[in-house]
């Protein structure tokens, strides 16, 4: 009998293992003929319109804002120039709600997605101001279950400082963006429950602290954690009280208000995009897709789970606020929310070169992007531009701060595909000498 089975192991084992590699073989084809399909659609999937290099007027920029919602990339968008004290511009172009033919307004409220890690840097000043943080703290004087390490050591003092310039060393948040999040009609899990339950595995840093500033959406999850802990209030909170009442910004919170209900824009995203492939990443996708229509999908409203690095939601007038506020020294009709003082440390401190990631690919570090307390910063003769954006599932959006020019410049879309950037140097081209 043993004989028997051994020369059947022998004769099968063969077989079997011929039977494998053609079902490899075959499972290899199958996704390697899907990607081919999938980049020949993408390749010849309608394209938004190009950026023109220059505009003369504000007339052409208009037009060339009403070509890109006509072409739906985006449907929406809603723009503000400010200088000085005053908002010098501000319109919006094309549809909130795409397929119910909502037009966008003043009013209309888009996701910010990571717009919001300046709430937070600028959280964080405050509560340094009122001496309950300072920036060289180790982070483990006020989070002590952090114990980072790189390359299996122990590591230096974290500093609260690296978090806001992203030297920390913290990983990337991956699709974590994308699941830690609910439906608004539904409750998820709090801020303290993903971090409870995550930060074992960011432990392990991508470099030493102080080497580099490598964009980290943990490290601002982290900064929320801090701020909680040294204001005694829900970070939401806190924010609320301490930077959105005091700017007016009475169309922006962390999640659908009363007030905003009819002015929500509709995010939406294109079926034929590289993007797509992760959208099934957020575990339960039926529960976000409103419905599909022409070749896009449009997104019910959903809140994140953990806010301080991307779940702020808002207008184009409170956006244009909070500029206006920093080109006056950190307040808004006499209301303060910096020093003048502080406002200069957050624009001028702590800057530390951009390293490689998602949000500094090569072209901007070779234009000089450093990552400062909050704002990205890029040096210039005439002047240091300041910068952040956000993007996520749905939305596509731009701040910059021209402090030279006493320019702010806001961009807010309900669509994933924008050329922020492009869009932002015709606006500034357009009113730094208006």
């Amino acid at each position: 009998m043993r004989r028997r089975s051994k020369a059947r192991a022998r004769v099968l084992h063969p077989r079997s293992h011929v039977l494998l590699r053609r079902a490899g073989a075959l499972l290899t084809a199958i996704f390697l003929l899907f990607f081919l399909v999938f980049a020949i659609a993408l390749a010849l999937a309608p394209r938004a319109p190009a950026t023109p290099d220059a505009v003369s007027s504000i007339a052409e920029m208009e037009s060339f804002f009403e070509d890109l919602v006509a072409a739906s990339h985006p449907p929406g968008l809603s723009v503000a120039v400010v200088k000085a004290d005053d908002i010098v511009y501000e319109r919006s172009f094309g549809l909130a709600d795409g397929p119910a033919g909502v037009p966008a307004s003043s009013d209309t409220v888009y996701r910010w997605w990571s717009l919001t890690k300046l709430f937070t840097a600028l959280a964080v000043l405050q509560l340094q101001e009122q001496g309950a943080i300072g920036l060289e703290d180790d982070v483990r004087e006020h989070l002590p279950f952090i114990d980072p390490t790189f390359r299996g050591d122990p590591v230096p003092p974290v500093r609260v400082e690296q978090l806001l310039n992203h030297s920390a060393g913290f990983r990337n948040l991956r699709f974590e963006v994308l699941r830690w999040t609910h439906p608004a009609d539904a409750t998820g899990p709090s801020a303290d429950e993903r971090l409870m339950e995550s930060f074992e595995r960011y432990q392990r840093l991508r470099a030493p602290p102080g080497r580099r500033g490598y964009y980290s959406n943990y490290g601002y999850f982290l900064l929320g954690a801090l701020i909680e802990k040294a204001s005694g209030q829900s970070y939401e909170n806190y924010v609320r009280e301490r930077i959105l009442d005091p700017l007016a910004m009475r169309q922006t919170d962390f999640e659908v208000t009363e007030s905003m209900r009819g002015h929500i824009a509709t995010g939406c995203h294109p079926l034929i995009d590289f993007q797509t492939i992760f959208l099934p990443a957020t575990g339960n996708l039926d529960a976000y897709v409103r419905e599909f229509s022409k070749g896009r999908f449009w997104l019910d409203p959903f809140h994140l789970d953990a806010n301080a690095y991307g779940g702020a939601m808002g207008t184009v007038a409170d956006a244009a606020n909070f500029l206006r506020a920093f080109l006056q020294q950190g307040r808004l009709n006499g209301r303060p929310v910096l020093s003048p003082e502080t406002v200069r440390k957050m624009l001028e401190d702590g800057w530390i070169r951009a390293g490689s990631s998602g949000v500094a690919p090569y072209s901007l570090r070779r234009a000089g992007m450093q990552h400062g307390l909050g704002w990205w910063v890029f040096p210039a003769e005439g002047g240091d531009m300041y910068e952040h954006t956000g993007a996520g599932p749905g939305f596509a959006t731009i701040m910059r701060l021209y402090p030279e020019d006493s320019l702010g410049i806001v961009v807010l879309a309900n669509g994933t595909s924008l050329d922020r950037d492009g869009i932002a140097d015709r606006l500034y081209e357009l009113f730094r000498t208006q």
